[in-house]
């Protein structure tokens, strides 16, 4: 974001070696960068840039390596970004704009009023959704519209992208349109107010204030299985056959993907802001309070924390393939900073020198003239 009890590097599951947990936490500070206007909201990251909107009604990117200003542009968005492939692109409030990344530059604009919640993209696929409940699916790369879709009902959660797309519609209801096409495959009136959506090999997770947590078979959106937690759910993140989610009641969960099973569950130490990040054997939660939380995959164990400085604006960009002596995680704060953290783990640096007290060997009895 160092509890062991982990998977070791020779236990197997299922006939396959468990890599190794990712080394995330303990992070360190790599750069802070103070921003002349607050953000508008949170950022996004890519391998080499964090672009972040603020209120003065520009777009700015700065360098993930040190937190160097590159590049700013004129386009109010109150909406994170999304990194493309080749673009940049950023919900205005007239459209989406597509960016190059490099220098800032428009690539495209398409027409899209009133973005009502945050852009989802996989690959060359961005989808937005307009307050008037319309969906529109353009390339991200070139802003050519594919395909527009009433969904009969307004969403303030991003979609979440699969086989299908799933949304999260204002009275309690989910829907899933064909990524291709946009028509709609099925639709499903839940309970209370609906989390964020996540797609997950085959389902569609969804969490709500009625504190259940609801598995849909992708295809149908008939009940998998059904959760019911201590608090509101909030949003899940899923790996292979286990599924997170975090509820209010601020408590993690582990459950099987196949049968709603519980695995483990864990106790967070603050109210959770946003769903569960997963990383290759970590979880990791981020709370109102300015604090990130990693939790070990397979048993709920925590690996470490980090506290910053300064409310949180949603949850902290998070690279899923940290690596070697590269920022992995960087936070926006309500205030106005910009930080770049690393995991000390992965800068490889040598142990410090410490003096030789004892002589290596073990000490041998003097022999005995004759």
């Amino acid at each position: 974001m160092c509890v062991a009890a982990s998977l070791g590097a020779g236990q197997k599951v299922r006939g396959e070696q468990k890599p190794l947990p990712t080394p995330f936490f303990p992070l360190e500070v790599a750069w802070t960068a103070t921003l002349d206007t607050r953000p508008a909201a949170g950022g996004e990251m890519d391998d080499f840039s964090v672009y972040v909107p603020l209120r003065s009604g520009e777009v700015i990117a700065l360098a993930r390596a040190s937190g160097r200003l590159l590049w700013r542009i004129a386009v109010e968005s109150k909406w994170p970004p999304v990194a493309g492939r080749a673009s940049v692109v950023v919900a205005s409030r007239d459209g989406l704009v597509g960016l190059d990344p490099t220098t800032g530059q428009r690539q495209w604009f398409t027409p899209a009023p009133g973005i009502s919640a945050p852009l989802a993209i996989d690959g060359d696929l961005l989808v937005a959704v307009g307050e008037g409940g319309e969906a529109i699916a353009v390339s991200a790369e070139t802003g050519i519209v594919r395909w527009r879709r009433s969904l009969g009902g307004t969403s303030h959660h991003p979609p979440a992208i699969g086989a299908s797309i799933a949304f999260a519609l204002e009275g309690s209801r989910v829907i899933a349109v064909d990524r291709v096409t946009g028509a709609v495959l099925w639709s499903r009136t839940l309970d209370g107010i609906l989390s964020a959506p996540t797609v997950a090999r085959g389902l569609v997770l969804v969490g709500s204030s009625s504190n259940h947590f609801h598995a849909l078979k992708e295809g149908t959106g008939y009940d998998e299985w059904t959760w019911r937690a201590g608090g509101d759910v909030i949003g899940a993140a899923a790996e292979d056959d286990l599924v997170y989610f975090a509820s209010l009641d601020n408590v993690l969960h582990a459950v099987n993907r196949g049968n709603g099973n519980q695995r483990w569950k864990a106790v967070v130490p603050f109210r959770p802001v946003a769903p569960p990040v997963f990383l290759s054997g970590v979880v990791i939660v981020a709370g109102v309070s300015p604090r990130v939380d990693g939790f070990l995959s397979a048993t709920g164990q925590v690996q470490g924390s980090y506290s910053g400085v300064g409310a949180l604006l949603g949850m902290p960009l998070i690279d899923a393939s940290v690596k070697p002596f590269q920022v992995g995680m960087v936070a926006v704060t309500r205030d106005g900073r910009v930080i770049g953290l690393r995991p000390q783990q992965l800068m490889m640096r040598d142990p410090k020198p410490v003096p030789l007290i004892d002589l290596p060997g073990r000490r041998l009895p003097r022999a005995r003239l004759p």
